[in-house]
């Protein structure tokens, strides 16, 4: 190997190595958890200045008979301690529930999932959680309390007129809730419209009707490379031959498996940037039929032949690798060897790119270009030993338990004893390279759905109270000749001061995360103009139907009851 081999090498944490792909992902979910208890907390805390409201008279004939502050403040934080830890409880039960269904649903092989339990830790963070939230919800109601004139309170008994500070600290707070729902359903929408992607995105190869399976021979079988390399001919010749089999093929690295096998290259025409840095290269092995049956396109030139088993050493490169090495070139006729051999393989043809790495893309960052060589002696990997393990790729009808009984004859009668690896199909693989960004945004879109439906709570919440507040204003308005059409406007301008300053602050909130939201996103933009659009929409028109039961009330005041009452 040239002494300059690695010399791009990176040290990671260990921690980092096991959950590094899976911490940006975890940490969206966290921050929208976060949101929704944000959006509880303030909905509790709008609830309770709804009774404080009420309870106006009754808090200033305590403070007329000597009641201190300090006693008051003690009184309503009770309260809403003692819901937080009703909640807490209920949380804990439901909570217990949901780890089973988070298990089911998150990707199986994310780290240190089986982990996951209720034990004492979780209990006590959930103990202080409850208080500090119960602590949040208070403040709101302790404020307006402490701000209480006792002897408007006492000759007003209880009725309300103007704008109060309350009023106006309820409209922050709902304002707050719309902000922290319209943020989550935006992202929520991004993420959705980036699984959407992947799920159309054109992988470069064929899926349906493709079954695989990982081989692996023993020592007896492919101790010597000659005895390995019959082994796999004879064996592919048996499977293609049998029933119910359109296309068998023999690969090393299998599309989004994970799997990578590296090879550093030198190419004809092309000069390193530094000395002995020859270019690190995917390497597929393949026999081949791989191309036909995976239906992956040829370019330009033609696939491998059985002639080239045998004969003068050959080799495809994708387009992409073409297009980098080669630019404004015909890569066909253009040579490459592996680092330390004397032998040029000659390139024959030029494949389309496929998502080999991963949905998103076709290979990580430190792989410079992908090649495939035919499944032969001089088919070596970087520590010049022909791949043992490979796996089959089957175009065929037949079911996962005739194909292991197929498999199993086929390298019975070829001189091996071999057990087939774990038997599945292209589209299962498909699946499971979507199930992590399918699980993340089914959570979020879950979490967002509720982040609304609170808002909407706390829209409906703050124009019952105003509405409430000000009924003797809308009587006398109505008994001066205002029509209900006039108050009908003033109670959806309430609202949508509301709405639209609530989607506002959301949007910019959303453009500042946009950036953290990058890695997760597939295809998709994170200022993605028809997702803020339409979130904006639909969050406009849910929150204004929201408010249809509160102007409707508003619009029925009777204003000849109120005079009276008055």
């Amino acid at each position: 190997m040239p002494p300059t081999w690695n010399q791009d090498l990176a040290v990671v944490p260990l921690q980092e190595a096991v959950v590094g792909s899976v911490r940006s992902r975890l940490m969206i979910l966290i921050a929208s958890v976060g949101l929704i208890l944000a959006i509880a907390c303030a909905n509790v805390a709008n609830l309770s200045l709804s009774r404080a409201a009420t309870r106006e008279r009754e808090i200033a004939v305590r403070t007329a008979i000597g009641a201190s502050p300090a006693r008051i403040a003690r009184q309503l934080l009770t309260e809403c301690l003692t819901l937080a830890a009703a909640g807490a409880v209920v949380g804990v039960v439901f909570g217990t529930q949901a780890l089973a269904m988070l298990k089911r649903v998150l990707p199986a092989d994310t780290p240190r999932l089986h982990e996951a339990q209720l034990n004492w830790r979780v209990l006590a963070f959930t103990a202080a959680l409850s208080i500090a939230a119960g602590c949040v919800s208070g403040v709101a109601p302790v404020l307006h309390a402490l701000r209480l004139r006792v002897r408007s309170s006492i000759e007003a008994g209880g009725r309300g007129g103007g704008r109060s500070v309350a009023v106006s600290l309820r409209v922050v707070l709902t304002v707050a809730q719309i902000a922290c729902a319209v943020l989550l359903v935006i992202t929520a929408g991004l993420l959705a419209r980036s699984l959407w992607t992947l799920s159309t995105i054109d992988t470069g190869f064929r899926t349906g009707g493709v079954t695989v399976a990982r081989i692996s021979p023993t020592m007896a079988v492919c101790g010597a490379p000659e005895r390995c390399v019959a082994f796999y001919r004879a064996f592919e010749e048996r499977i293609r031959s049998a029933a119910g089999v359109q296309g068998a093929a023999l690969v090393n690295t299998l599309p989004l498996t994970g799997a990578i096998a590296k090879r550093s290259f030198e190419l004809e025409g092309f000069t390193p940037t530094s000395p002995n840095a020859a270019p690190l290269f995917w390497l597929n092995v393949v026999t081949p039929d791989y191309f036909s049956v995976l239906n992956i396109r040829i370019d330009s030139g033609r696939a491998f032949a059985r002639r080239d088993l045998d004969g003068a050493p050959v080799a495809i490169v994708t387009a992409t690798t073409a297009e980098r090495f080669w630019p404004g070139e015909n890569p066909v006729g253009q040579h490459v060897r592996f680092v330390g051999e004397r032998a040029w393989r000659e390139v024959v043809g030029v494949a389309s790119d496929v998502r080999g790495y991963d949905l998103s893309r076709s290979v990580p960052e430190f792989i410079a270009g992908v090649v495939y060589v035919p499944h032969s002696l001089t088919g070596t990997m970087e520590d010049g030993r022909i791949p043992v393990d490979m796996t089959l790729v089957l175009r065929t009808p037949i079911d996962a338990n005739s194909v292991a009984a197929m498999i199993r004859n086929a390298a019975r009668e070829s001189g091996g004893e071999i057990a087939p690896g774990a038997i599945t199909s292209m589209e299962s693989l498909r699946s499971e390279a979507m199930a992590a960004p399918s699980a993340t945004t089914s959570l979020l879109a879950a979490m967002a759905l509720l982040a609304v439906g609170l808002g909407c709570i706390g829209v409906y919440g703050v124009l019952s109270f105003l509405v409430s507040r000000r009924t003797r204003d809308f009587g006398v308005r109505l008994a001066l000749g205002a029509q209900p059409r006039d108050v009908f406007w003033l109670v959806i301008k309430e609202a949508a001061i509301l709405c639209f300053g609530g989607i506002a602050i959301g949007i910019g909130g959303a453009m500042l995360v946009g950036r953290w939201l990058q890695s997760e996103l597939h295809g998709v933009s994170p200022t993605d103009p028809v997702t803020y659009a339409g979130v904006a929409i639909a969050v406009a028109i849910v929150t204004l139907i929201a408010s249809y039961a509160p102007t409707r009330r508003a619009m029925r005041v009777d204003p000849l009851i109120v005079i009276r009452e008055d």
